[in-house]
């Protein structure tokens, strides 16, 4: 009897959708971290009055958010893979961004910003 070999399956697009996902959600982490200087500097604090160390102590927040949750985010990415992460992801940051017009302060706009900071791996 000749023993047959089964057909390669070919490539599908899939695997370039989630690059394209992985871009994407990149893209947004990196816009959210450039546009806080830009929005602190330019509009936060002339508009409400907010002092250099009080702007330096919301960005040292973020900062220390993002840096914190780096970790548990590769762990989460491992134990559920790619996909899941990316739907996290994209759940959590919609849902902490919906929330900033909740916020009447600069700190509690800060807590949030921190929040959505812990998604953008």
């Amino acid at each position: 009897m000749p023993i047959t070999r089964p057909m390669p399956l070919a490539p599908t697009w899939v695997r370039w959708r989630i690059v394209g996902l992985l871009l994407l959600f990149s893209f947004m982490s990196w816009f959210n971290r450039a546009s806080m200087a830009a929005a602190g500097d330019e509009r936060i604090m002339p508009t409400y009055g907010v002092s250099k160390e009080a702007m330096g102590a919301v960005y040292s927040a973020f900062l220390f958010v993002y840096a914190v949750f780096m970790t548990p985010g590769g762990w989460f990415i491992d134990r559920f893979g790619p996909k899941t992460a990316l739907v996290r992801h994209g759940l959590w940051f919609r849902s902490v961004r919906s929330a900033d017009g909740l916020g009447r302060t600069v700190r509690s706009k800060s807590h949030r910003a921190g929040a959505a900071g812990d998604c953008a791996r």
